[in-house]
């Protein structure tokens, strides 16, 4: 299996169960940066007591100009999963924020975007198909 070493990598929504242990992981033999809204300092706090080089960014807004565009390699897990349906704000952060990022790590080498359909809320009948008006 081909292991990533020496790389600069970043890391979107890092304090997450599937980025945080992705991060803490590719930390050992690559540069890692981790973007976030950080609401909870103590996390970040965490992310760079394990030499996690982090930035606060909220990708509705993104606002990239504190953070590098020559990553190697993009991670993308972060999105926007609501209290209550804000289809407005999910589309803000989950597309536009995403094509804003990509835009911004241009020059990676990969781009990994990961979507989940558990950003919507789980229909009554499961045998329904999940379509693009349905609750998040």
């Amino acid at each position: 299996m081909k292991v990533l070493k020496n790389e600069k990598i970043l890391i979107t929504g890092p304090t997450g169960q599937i980025a945080f242990p992705m991060a803490v992981e590719l930390a050992k033999d690559n540069e890692v940066w981790g973007i976030a809204r950080f609401k909870d300092q103590s996390k970040r706090e965490r992310l760079e007591a394990l030499k996690i080089k982090t930035r606060a960014v909220d990708l509705a807004n993104a606002d990239f100009r504190e953070l590098p565009d020559d990553f190697t390699c993009v991670i993308h897990l972060a999105a926007f999963i609501g209290p209550k349906p804000n289809f407005d704000r999910a589309l803000t952060v989950n597309a536009e924020g995403t094509g804003l990022l990509m835009s911004h790590c241009r020059k990676a080498r990969a781009f990994f975007s990961m979507s989940s359909c558990s950003i919507y809320a789980p229909p009554q009948d499961p045998r329904q198909p999940v379509k693009e008006p349905d609750a998040l």
